[in-house]
């Protein structure tokens, strides 16, 4: 019968829990002692007595005080023992490009004002890399370039309009779009990749803040250009870029210095000259009336 299989399989695990022997002529005579008396002593095939008999009441396949068996099915299989749980997966880390982004579009209009000021009233002290270090934003340059644009295209329709000339302004829009967005993207990457090669890097988000905020200075002089004084027009866009580059250079001698040495004189011309020749450009292509 199948409780006499459960029971077989309970006496012998008891048995070897109280480190008694049992062989299976003794379990045979132990379960018709059971079948009898209700009570099973534990002997050893040696003959000597176990401490006691193993009572059972009304249910002979409780848990034992002294030991924790698992019986499995009636089908009278041998216990096993549980297998540990299998530890989760850890999770793949993801490259997510929107939450590194984020980090240098958290700034407030404040923090905007104090940084455009160090770039450009106090950009000749050359203290504005060292003041945005390790806070780098790409917020400010990306609006003032913004604001540029759309200034530089208002400014330079209403000039056109005061002149009595007639020309399409969506050419004014994607000319300003194309030369400011792509000056304040493109040079910085290759006086990052320059100094990278020179192993001398700079981070490219200071690169680009230090452009970004420094070309604040045209949107200004932009709106004074709209003023019909061709004499005027030039001292305002010359003053201008010899603002943002007097900051640029400056901000940029040390590193191009620690890594060209001598070349550095003519990488730093080489600026300058790209910067002038932005400015030039502004004036001619929009206050040129």
């Amino acid at each position: 019968a199948s409780w006499r299989a459960r029971l077989r399989l309970r006496l012998r695990a008891l048995a070897r829990a109280q480190g008694v022997a049992m062989s299976s002529e003794k379990l045979t005579s132990n379960l018709m002692d059971f079948e009898g008396t209700g009570s099973v002593p534990l002997t050893s095939n040696t003959g000597d007595q176990g401490s006691g008999g193993l009572a059972f009441t009304s249910d002979p396949f409780a848990a034992s005080d002294q030991a924790e068996v698992g019986l499995i099915s009636e089908g009278g299989e041998e216990p096993t023992e549980r297998s540990a749980p299998e530890p989760e997966p850890q999770r793949k880390s993801t490259f997510n490009p929107v939450g590194v982004l984020k980090n240098y579009f958290d700034v407030d209009t404040d923090i905007i004002f104090q940084r455009t000021f160090q770039a450009t009233v106090k950009g000749y002290s050359g203290g504005f890399t060292n003041y945005i270090h390790g806070k780098q934003d790409l917020y400010g340059p990306f609006w003032i370039t913004a604001t540029l644009v759309v200034v530089s295209s208002i400014s330079g329709s209403f000039a056109q309009y005061l002149s009595g000339k007639r020309k399409n302004d969506v050419d004014k829009v994607t000319a300003s779009l194309f030369t400011f967005y792509g000056y304040v993207t493109l040079l910085p990457l290759l006086i990052w990749g320059l100094l990278k090669y020179y192993k001398n890097p700079l981070p490219l988000v200071s690169l680009v803040s230090l452009y970004g905020y420094s070309m604040a200075v045209f949107i200004p002089a932009a709106i004074f250009c709209t003023i019909p004084i061709p004499a005027f027009r030039w001292i305002v866009i010359l003053l201008a870029a010899a603002v943002s580059g007097v900051s640029i250079t400056m901000n940029l001698k040390e590193s191009l210095a620690v890594a060209l040495q001598q070349k550095s004189f003519a990488v730093l011309a080489g600026l300058a000259g790209a910067h002038i020749a932005v400015a030039v450009g502004l004036k001619l292509y929009f206050f040129m009336y």
